[in-house]
Order: structure tokens, then sequence, then C-alpha cells
């Protein structure tokens, strides 16, 4: 499980560092950091892994990233986007129960 976070922020971390457009990148690198501190911190609740020990909810996770990238390298915009709405809109997901309907605090950043 904590190999599985990792490689899954890096899988944001790197749609977002090669989307193209500088201003673009660092704006939405900055959301992303942000994001990912606050999913994390919901995720992980009082366990060490919280949510992101269900091996299926992982493996789905990566599934969903393996269809994305598919897209991408395929230069099919309208799937990649189609497919990656699906994943970011998922709150809900049946293995990591969490409600991501929480207002996003950018002090979890700074360990605020």
């Amino acid at each position: 499980a904590a190999a599985y976070t990792g490689l899954a922020r890096q899988f944001h971390t790197d749609i977002v560092a090669t989307c193209g457009n500088v201003a673009l990148g660092v704006v939405c690198g900055v959301l992303e950091a942000t994001w990912t501190a606050h999913v994390d911190l919901l995720a992980r609740g009082a366990g060490a892994l919280g949510a992101y020990t269900d091996l299926a909810a992982r493996r789905e996770s990566v599934r969903e990233h393996e269809r994305i990238y598919g897209a991408i390298e395929k230069g099919d915009a309208a799937a990649a986007e189609r497919l990656a709405r699906a994943h970011t809109g998922d709150s809900r997901r049946d293995g990591w129960r969490i409600d991501l309907s929480q207002p996003v605090d950018s002090a979890l950043l700074f360990g605020s």
C-alpha cells in the first residue's frame, strides 16, 4: 500500500508536468499538491494507510491510470479527458470510503 500511494501521486504529478504549458503546469502542480495532502489526510484517518489498504481499490485505480495513459499515448484527448474525469470524480470509490465533499485546507501542505 505504501508503494501504491507514492506511485499514484507520481502518476498525477507526471501528467501535470508534461501538459506542455509551463504556467498551467505550475498552477496545476500547486493544486495537485494541495489535493494530495487533502486526500491523504482523509484517506489515512487514524490508520497508517487508512483507505489505501484496500487492495482491490488500489488495483482498480492502477487500471484507471493505465487507461488514461493509453488514451494519452494514442493522442485521444476526448477519451483521456473522459477517463480522467471519471477517475478523479469517483470520490466514494467502494474501497476508498473517502468523503471528498469536505473543503480543501491548503494549510495541510505545511503540516498544520
